[in-house]
């Protein structure tokens, strides 16, 4: 059943939406579940043909619990059923009666941020239900049925066999294309993921990779901005991270390097029997070669994902260029050409004071011709 496609609402915003107010504007309703206070977000259709809610909203009473899928620090994931079509999500559960105001806001966050991020390779939030008297909130995301990459790592270590090069390169492509969508949004100011793991990477029925869990993502306000919160888990963190300085988006890519990292080695480049060893593991940047199963191409992205300095560590955009990257990305989000990077490189430099000088050569001898004649 497809169901047409609502155009997005307004995004809810500190004032607008709280736990203490029932969120206002014209796409919401305030709906109660059968026994249940519950009020519902702003409902909207899905990329894929099914969307959660519509006009009249949704509640609690409109989905089943099927099963547990995962928990984390923030709440618990459960995979639900929706009645009316048997449509399958999954849905956050998150008990906010004894958070305190930080958390909460962190909440709201990852909330705003999963709404607005629209990519196919971000799991895609349609809903969310605040219940108010048992003080939870469903948040309801798309349902990705074949796990994690935490979950396929252990697999293949328990199996004592390598992930195939091809499928690390292809997801890395589409983790890379996911980055982008948050660190170079035009328009607007770019959002850093900071909890970027394998757990929080899930594969969808085609087994491409989606990523989600942006419960501590943070907005940069623009192309100078920091961020120094110390938040995370501490295998994927880069060395600004655990010196608590100022970090930017090349924080996530240093991520995005450890997570390639485990995905060939079956474990973090990074270790430490205690905090002082990992985080000096982590600024000394050293780990042990890749296995000879993998080639150079991977090899490389690795080593330039994982330089300890920021300034001299890739750029997603950069990632994205790389012939290994670029020959795995569908044909509408290949990186445009980029005069800018081409003049800036060393070859690009080269070439095009070397075309200056023919040019000014052969002006000289056409004008040294004319004089003659």
């Amino acid at each position: 059943m497809r169901i047409r496609q609502q155009p997005p609402p307004p995004l809810p915003n500190r004032r607008s939406f709280s736990f203490g107010r029932r969120y206002g504007g014209r796409h919401s309703s305030s709906t109660r579940s059968r026994g249940s206070n519950a009020s519902q977000g702003p409902a909207s259709g899905s990329g894929g043909g099914v969307g959660v809610g519509s006009g009249n909203g949704s509640a609690l009473a409109d989905y089943e619990v099927v099963e547990v899928i995962g928990r984390g620090s923030s709440g618990v994931v459960k995979k639900v059923r929706r009645l009316r079509d048997g449509a399958s999500f999954a849905w956050k559960e998150i008990d906010f009666g004894d958070m305190c105001d930080v958390r909460k806001q962190m909440l709201l966050t990852e909330i705003n941020l999963i709404i607005q991020l629209r990519h196919c390779n971000i799991v895609r939030c349609y809903n969310y239900i605040i219940d108010r008297e048992a003080k939870r909130a469903y948040i309801i995301m798309e349902y990705c049925p074949n796990g994690d990459l935490a979950a396929l790592i252990k697999q293949h270590r328990r199996d004592k066999k390598y992930i195939p090069e091809d499928d690390i390169l292809r997801w890395l492509s589409q983790l890379a294309l996911a980055l982008r969508c948050c660190h170079c949004r035009q328009g607007v100011k770019a959002v850093l993921h900071r909890d970027l793991k394998p757990a929080n990477c899930f594969l969808d029925a085609g087994r491409s990779i989606k990523l989600g869990d942006f419960g501590l993502a943070r907005v940069l306000a623009g192309d100078a901005s920091f961020a120094s919160t110390y938040l995370g888990t501490p295998y994927y963190m880069s060395p600004e991270q655990v010196k608590l300085c100022g970090y930017t988006e090349k924080s996530d890519m240093w991520a995005l390097g450890v997570v390639a990292y485990e995905l060939a080695c079956l474990r973090p480049p990074f270790n430490g029997s205690t905090h002082d060893q990992l985080v000096a593991a982590i600024l000394s940047g050293s780990y042990r070669p890749l296995p000879d199963v993998y080639g150079e191409p991977l090899r490389s992205i690795i080593a330039d994902l994982l330089q300890p300095d920021p300034d001299r560590r890739i750029s997603v955009e950069q990632l994205l260029d790389r012939p290994s990257i670029r020959d795995r990305l569908p044909p509408d989000e290949l990186p445009e050409p980029s005069l800018r990077r081409w003049l800036t490189s060393s070859a690009g430099w080269l070439t095009a004071l070397a075309g200056f000088a023919a040019v000014e050569v052969a002006r000289t001898r056409a004008g040294r011709s004319r004089s003659r004649s």
